[in-house]
């Protein structure tokens, strides 16, 4: 064989390589929204997520569809069932939900004028409530924070004059039947250590107009505060949202908040404040945007981090330094999820932000899938079929080609 012959087998080896490879090197990773099926209700503009989703599937959402409602799916959402007859503005799940199923909720009553605190002890099935208020405390929603089946935090905001004592941060450790007043002054948001049980450490993000307002960390339970705002933008009655603690707390030191749609990372325990996003400095009066921090279960690997706001969810897989968007969606979760053989990842639940639709995503927010669909995770798939590097395949044209040439030379040899 000679050597023109042989540079031709080579190069048509080469090129069927690449035909090879190229449709799996140039998958595009971007989709849009499916069209899911209409949910019961027209308009779900809270859910909130079991800490023990993996197992238990329990998603709720407020509603109005002709007056507020809790729904319940113990499916994922593929079907939804009415739990409890209130105007629900606010959720808490035990720690230990999987083994108690514990579950408050901060609601409103309008019809007695009152607010309440509903307690659930079978996942939401069945629900009993104790007043905590009257209406004239404003139109400010509650904010929870629980520490396990008896214990948790309370936060109100709203009232003025005679019943400013009725607003600010409140412990119970009894269910909610009786209450201790921690913090005064109107409070937005709680967020317990994910240590909180050794550390006794919690922020509150507090919102009075001309002082008393950011945030403010306690390392007793409650009982004594320091301010933790250096660096946010609290100019004209800003507001502070969100406090977000590190799955790697107190270790890491690294925290988030949201001020008036402005996000913030602390690397400092909360010391100072660096503005990520945006990235420009805030002109004008603050906006009211809103909006909230959602980070990874392995976020201490991974660095990766959601934003809800805007109307859309943003990604972040470098703690916060760039953004993407990914989707018009809003509400979004993170939760944990494993298969029988070990292998974990990150399974996210989020809405549109018309409250139509409800979607499931099991690759970080690249594509999202309705609830009716039978999706394997990644994790739970069987391991596909490794595929040689072009490398290899390359060494192997050539090695096959030079085979085949070593054996034309062979023949050429045989007498006739």
């Amino acid at each position: 064989m000679n050597l023109r012959r042989i540079l031709f087998i080579v190069l048509w080896s080469v090129v069927a390589v690449f035909c090879v490879l190229m449709p799996v090197t140039a998958q595009d990773t971007t989709s849009t929204l499916p069209q899911c099926p209409a949910f019961p209700f027209t308009w779900g503009s809270r859910y909130f997520v079991s800490p023990d989703f993996d197992r238990d599937r329990t998603v709720f959402v407020r509603t109005s569809t002709d007056e507020w409602r809790l729904y319940r799916s113990i499916d994922s959402g593929r079907t939804w069932q009415v739990s409890l007859d209130l105007d629900i503005w606010a959720m808490g799940f035990s720690p230990d939900f999987s083994q108690d199923r514990t579950v408050y909720a901060g609601a409103l009553d309008g019809s007695a004028g009152q607010r309440l605190l509903a307690r659930s002890t079978d996942g939401g099935t069945t629900w009993r409530s104790v007043v905590i208020a009257n209406t004239n405390l404003g139109p400010g929603t509650p904010a929870l924070a629980v520490v396990d089946a008896n214990t948790l935090y309370l936060a109100l905001y709203g009232a003025s004059g005679a019943n400013a004592t009725r607003k600010g941060l409140f412990y119970s450790a009894d269910g909610g039947v009786t209450w201790e007043h921690l913090f005064g002054g109107d409070v937005n948001d709680i967020a317990l250590s994910p240590r909180y049980l050794e550390d006794h450490t919690l922020f509150i993000a507090a919102r009075s107009y001309k002082s008393n307002r950011g945030l403010f960390k306690s390392t007793d339970s409650g009982h004594t505060w320091v301010p933790r705002s250096v660096g946010l933008y609290l100019d004209g009655g800003a507001s502070t949202w969100s406090p977000t603690f590190s799955p790697g707390y107190p270790a890491d030191t690294t925290m988030f908040c949201q001020s008036t749609g402005i996000f913030y990372r602390s690397a400092n325990a909360g010391g100072s404040w660096e503005q990520v996003y945006p990235r420009t400095p805030p002109t004008g009066p603050p906006s009211d945007s809103g909006g909230y921090w959602v980070l990874s279960p392995y976020f201490g690997h991974d660095h990766t981090a959601w934003l809800s706001n805007e109307g859309a969810i943003r990604m972040s897989t470098d703690t916060g330094d760039s953004w993407r968007e990914l989707a018009p969606l809003i509400n979004l979760a993170a939760r944990e999820s494993c298969a029988a053989d070990g292998r974990c990842g990150t399974i996210l639940l989020a809405a549109k932000s018309s409250g139509q639709g409800f979607y499931l995503s099991y690759d970080r927010g690249q594509t999202w899938h309705c609830p009716q669909e039978d999706v394997i995770p990644p994790w739970a798939a069987l391991p596909p079929a490794e595929v040689p590097e072009p490398a290899t395949w390359l060494l192997l044209a050539v090695g096959t080609a030079a085979f085949a040439a070593h054996g034309s030379r062979r023949r050429e040899r045989v007498p006739t």
